[in-house]
C-alpha cells in the first residue's frame, strides 16, 4: 500500500481568499495545492461526470465531488479551509501517515 502523500489539499471557488482563510492555509506548514473552480471542471471531465455540471446541481454538491476528485487525483490531507491544525494533532499525521493511516477531524470555534 502506498504512503500518503505530503500534500494539503483545499478547494477555493472565487477571486480573493479571505486573509483568516490565508492565516490558516499557512498554519499547516506544508506544501497546499489549492483547487480552483477551472480545474475541479476539469476533473469532472476526466472522470466522466456529467452529474456534476447538471442545472439543478448546487455549488457545495460541486465542491464535495471535486474534493472526492482531487483526493483521488492527488491524494495528501484535505481540510476546508476554516479548518486550522494543532501542532500535536499534526504532529501525529506526519507520524500515521507513513502507516497509511487516515485522520478526519474538525474543531469547531477556534
Amino acid at each position: 500500500m502506498p504512503n500518503v502523500p505530503w500534500l494539503h489539499i483545499v478547494i477555493w471557488f472565487g477571486s480573493s481568499m479571505p486573509e483568516k482563510a490565508k492565516s490558516n492555509l499557512d498554519a499547516w506548514n506544508m506544501p497546499t495545492r489549492i483547487i480552483n473552480e477551472g480545474e475541479c471542471e476539469n476533473y469532472a471531465i476526466d472522470y466522466n461526470c456529467s452529474g456534476y455540471f447538471r442545472k439543478d446541481m448546487v455549488q457545495i454538491m460541486r465542491i464535495d465531488l471535486c474534493r472526492l476528485f482531487a483526493m483521488h487525483a492527488h491524494g495528501g490531507i484535505y481540510s476546508d479551509l476554516d479548518v486550522r491544525p494543532k501542532h500535536d494533532v499534526l504532529a501525529e499525521i506526519v507520524r500515521d501517515a507513513r502507516n497509511n493511516a487516515l485522520y478526519v477531524f474538525r474543531e469547531y470555534g477556534t
